[in-house]
Formats: structure tokens, sequence, C-alpha cells
């Protein structure tokens, strides 16, 4: 397959992935499998932060010296600027649901796929492989060289938000003011754009709707 990404420093944002070839849609970007993986019940234990803090303490106690650096090098989106990281806060800003989010959802973090930035249209998507037990990114049109390549960090309830909503969601949850494509719109674009996703959670909503009653 070869190389097809490479990580670096991107002005204002810190780390992110950068294509070095021509990408076609649907190429399988990554498939990678957790550094650490919480399992759902951590969270609905009788003292869950506590278990939660706990649990990724010997986690990460028991990386080798490469994985445990390059853990403490992922960004904390939790800590005021010129604080020292914390390991829940780098769990926090970098983890994923393995499948679809939900209570019984397990969760992991990835060295490689926490290099990947948000977009709001984001050129790539992510999916766990359940019986390899890895995540994989596989891009979702064409990206060109030298272009970053982007994911998407919401629930689809969060992506059907209207663009203030979805700023407000990733400034409170990940620290940042979105700037990506979807968000730069202005005027009558960002209102089409706003409708169109307001137009998608009533059509989900209306496909529930109809499952229920056949179901019933």
């Amino acid at each position: 397959m070869g190389e097809m990404f490479r990580s670096q420093e991107i002005p204002g944002k810190g780390y992110g992935v950068i294509a070095v070839r021509e990408i076609q849609e649907g190429e399988l970007l990554l498939s990678e499998p957790p550094l650490i993986q919480v399992p759902w019940w951590v969270r609905h234990s009788m003292y869950p932060q506590v278990e939660k803090k706990e649990f990724l303490e010997r986690a990460v106690k028991h990386l080798d010296k490469k994985k445990r650096e390059e853990f403490w090098s992922l960004h904390d989106s939790k800590v005021p600027d010129g604080a020292e990281k914390t390991i829940v806060g780098i769990w926090r800003t970098n983890n994923f649901a393995l499948g679809v989010s939900g209570p019984k959802a397990n969760n992991g973090l990835f060295l490689k796929m926490s290099r990947f930035n948000h977009s709001c249209s984001p050129s790539a998507e992510f999916h766990w492989n359940q019986r390899k037990g890895r995540q994989e990114i596989r891009s979702v049109r064409n990206i060109s060289k030298g272009e970053e390549i982007t994911i998407s960090y919401f629930t689809n309830q969060v992506a059907v938000l209207n663009q203030r909503g979805r700023k407000e969601y990733l400034q409170s949850h990940y620290g940042f003011p979105c700037d990506c494509s979807a968000c730069s719109l202005q005027g009558a674009e960002r209102e089409k754009n706003d409708w169109e996703r307001a137009e998608i959670s009533r059509l989900e909503v209306r496909t529930d709707e109809k499952t229920w009653i056949e179901d019933s």
C-alpha cells in the first residue's frame, strides 16, 4: 500500500495528517489497534471517575518507554495553557468509541489516529473492525497530495447541529474554535448548510419513527 500520509505540525492546529500522494475515495488509510482500551463497565462502576483514573494510570504505567513517551506527547485540551498534562485529560481529549457510541460501548486511544484533526466536512471516516480489533480510517472522497486529511469527532446527533452549535460543542469539549470549510461558511451558504443538516436530522427522526411503527 505504501506510505499515504505523514504527521506534521500545522500552523494554528498543532499536529495534523497530510496526504503524501493522491488518495482515491474508499482507500484504507489506517488500521490501528488501541494503545489503551477502557471497557464500558468502568464508566458505570460505583465510583466511575476514581475507577477510570486508576485504570488509566495502570495502563500507562505498563506501556513500554517509547509508547509511554508517545502517549504523553498527545494533546490535552482539558488543562489551561502552561499547566501540566494529566493522564485523564489526554484520555478525554483523544479517546474514541469502539463501534457505535452508547452506554455499553468500549473506548480506545490510538496514537496515529489521534493525530487526525477534526472537520465538520471530513475527508475520511473511521470504523471499528470488531473482528480484527482495529480502528480503520478510509477516505470518503478523493484527497489531493499535500491536503490535510480530516475526520469528524462528532456523533451523528452533534453533526446535524447548525454552525453555531457545532462551534460551541468543539470549544467546550476539545478547546478549539473550528475553522473547517463548513464552519467558515457565511451568509446564504451558511444558512443552506445549516438547513441541510437540520433536514438530515428530521429525516433520521422520521426513519426512526417509521421503523418503530413497523416493528411494533
